[in-house]
């Protein structure tokens, strides 16, 4: 009899041990899952997760346990299982890692508006941890905006993450003046002081095209033109697309203008940033390459015609040509350049264009410039990193910034986009920007001014590529894509 009773109790101890045994390991595996989170995540990381950690601490201090069980109690937490719940958390856990945004590189572009109509505010442009730019849609984004008497109103962001790489936040202001827009990604605050941006009673600008006259300066019959009225912000963080068209009376006028011979070349004005009107210098072009009759477009071909220029002038070193004229030493001066290239043959570490800015004495002194200190460059080429044809960035032999241009880079492999540089002389800096996509890919910092600087153009093998830039200055610009100074 004694027997029998000490062996039931033994196999209900057995069973108890058995179901204690596995919850320990349930247990285990959740410390072991924290312990390698605040081992080895970052701070960003670890702050994405705190809410979750807090809430289950929370849970797990609050269960009620039988304290003092007797023999044949059971060991259980009450209402739920430790096991299955860790588990569905797990699945959320893994839909927040999914995501490649790194919250403390994304970009945040801000517009100033007009009263009266909902209208884009911010453009919100995430990036991962490499400071590349991602096309990722579904990102947790939440944008508060406090009007100028400080009453709060909900952004509408609207998701472009997946075509465009970038999320729109819409606002229907009702009241001018200052406002701020405090962004929440991924529930981390971007920034604690929020984006400023201005709303106006009335954005109308006049627009009408600029020109200089060496002879109308002292004449007083001269008619003069007036540049845009529209004013840039003062705050870093602006970022417009700004149209600069010509009114009638300039186009009616442009007939009397181009007769003086006298005149400078026209350059359009767009709110405070100048368009250059100049093209190709033919006298420095490399010699065995082929410039347009206009002057404006340049392909790494050898010229069909017997050249009619004087080649003791011609690059010799070089693999391109300058503009006909610097840029200014002050002032915001932008221009753009149309790319395409055709790949003939497989590429390795090949070079395929370069566009830059540089002294004029550092031009023709090698093969390329982005070896010297002087010199800011921009240019295509087979990476082997990306094992793809990239965009990089070029200073003093670093190479300051890489993203992939194309999927891949066999033959057959064909680009086509236009660029926009800008060089801003006032902060010492040269963006550079996708003008068809509207994306900014780049910033030079800590540019050089004191002198003046050439823009330059380089394109190169054409054994295995095909090259062609087309210059864009002066009145063929029409938008300027202006971006924040302090990203």
């Amino acid at each position: 009899m004694l027997s029998d009773v000490s062996g039931k109790k033994k196999n209900d101890l057995d069973l108890q041990l058995d179901e204690l045994s596995t919850k320990k390991d349930s247990i285990d595996q959740a410390i072991k899952f924290s312990e390698d989170h605040l081992a080895y995540s970052n701070g960003a990381e670890f702050l994405i997760m705190k809410d979750q950690i807090i809430s289950r601490t929370n849970a797990l201090r609050d269960q009620q346990i039988d304290t003092t069980p007797h023999t044949t109690a059971e060991m259980a937490f009450e209402l739920v299982n430790m096991e299955d719940e860790f588990r569905e958390f797990g699945k959320v856990m893994g839909d927040i890692w999914a995501t490649a945004a790194y919250v403390p590189k994304t970009r945040v572009q801000t517009f100033d508006i007009s009263m009266g109509k909902e209208q884009v505010v911010l453009i919100i442009s995430p990036h991962d941890s490499h400071n590349r730019p991602i096309n990722e849609s579904g990102i947790d984004i939440k944008v508060d905006i406090l009007d100028s008497k400080g009453k709060r109103y909900q952004g509408i962001v609207v998701d472009h993450g997946k075509k465009f790489g970038s999320y729109k936040v819409y606002f229907t202001p009702v009241r001018s003046g200052e406002h701020r827009a405090y962004v929440t990604m991924l529930g981390l605050t971007l920034s604690k002081d929020g984006f400023g941006f201005m709303v106006n009673e009335d954005l109308t600008v006049k627009k009408a095209d600029l020109r200089i006259n060496l002879k109308s300066t002292s004449t007083k019959t001269a008619r003069k033109s007036q540049p845009l009225t529209g004013k840039m912000s003062d705050r870093s963080t602006d970022i417009r697309v700004t149209s600069g068209m010509m009114s009638d009376n300039d186009a009616d006028s442009n007939a009397d203008r181009n007769s003086n011979v006298n005149e400078f070349p026209p350059y359009r004005a767009v709110g405070e940033i100048i368009c250059p009107e100049f093209s190709f210098d033919l006298k420095s072009t490399y010699h065995q390459y082929e410039l347009s009759e206009d002057y404006k477009t340049l392909i790494n071909q050898k010229s069909r015609r017997p050249p009619s220029r004087d080649l003791s002038t011609a690059f010799q070193n070089y693999r391109g040509t300058i503009a006909t004229k610097p840029l200014g030493k002050t002032n915001q001066h932008y221009f753009e350049c149309s790319v395409h290239f055709f790949v003939k043959r497989q590429l390795r570490q090949d070079l395929i264009f370069e566009i830059g800015i540089a002294r004029k004495s550092e031009v023709d002194m090698n093969y390329t410039l982005d070896n010297h200190a002087l010199a800011w460059t921009f240019c295509a080429r087979r990476c082997n990193i990306c094992r793809t044809i990239c965009l990089q960035c070029w200073n003093n032999g670093q190479r300051l910034f890489h993203t992939p241009a194309t999927e891949n880079s066999p033959p057959g492999t064909t680009h086509k986009t236009t660029y926009g540089f800008l060089l801003d002389t006032r902060n010492k800096q040269w963006i550079v920007v996708d003008a068809k996509s509207r994306k900014f890919i780049f910033r030079f910092r800590n540019v050089d001014v004191s002198r003046p600087l050439w823009p330059t153009f380089g394109v190169y093998n054409p054994d295995l590529v095909n090259v062609t830039l087309n210059l864009r200055s002066g009145r063929e610009i029409t938008t300027v894509l202006e971006v924040p100074f302090d990203l």
